[in-house]
């Protein structure tokens, strides 16, 4: 009898034992999905960029339209890289990561110049701003880079 009881302690050890193991293995395998979730996320904001940088503009309007779509773009891709950052902190791999974060500098670089020019003209329109002959010179000669 006694040895039955040593082997149920020893197969209840065992079990808590494989227990654990397995809400570890659990939590990694969770954080694989997450980061091929964000590869994945990370791939389409790429597809979405290239699209974006594809369009054209011929007037104002949809000037403006396109640049609340690279706004639009570029809050969501905060958010996504501080996720990819979370995941690669904790040393997994999410593929396209750097593709993005180079995209994400140069939509991060175009919405400050968007924003300054909407900003002037903006003024302009209500009044606030410049003459419209320096207004236009301004805006001509603007960097676009």
């Amino acid at each position: 009898m006694a040895g039955l009881n040593s082997l149920e302690r020893r197969l209840a050890s065992y079990k808590s034992e494989v227990e654990s193991w397995k809400a570890l293995h659990d939590e990694v395998m969770d954080h694989y999905k997450i980061a091929d979730a964000l590869s994945e996320a990370a791939s389409f904001g790429i597809f979405i960029y290239d699209r974006l940088r594809a369009a054209n503009a011929t007037t104002f309007e949809e000037a403006l339209s396109l640049y609340h779509s690279y706004l639009a773009w570029h809050q969501q891709s905060i958010f996504l890289l501080r996720e990819i950052e979370d995941s690669e902190r904790m040393e997994f791999q999410v593929s396209s990561a750097e593709e993005l974060r180079k995209r994400f500098a140069e939509v991060n670089s175009l919405v400050e110049r968007f924003k300054g020019r909407i900003t002037a003209l903006n003024a302009f329109i209500k009044g606030d701003g410049i003459p419209a002959d320096e207004f236009l010179a301004n805006l001509r000669s603007y960097p676009s880079s």
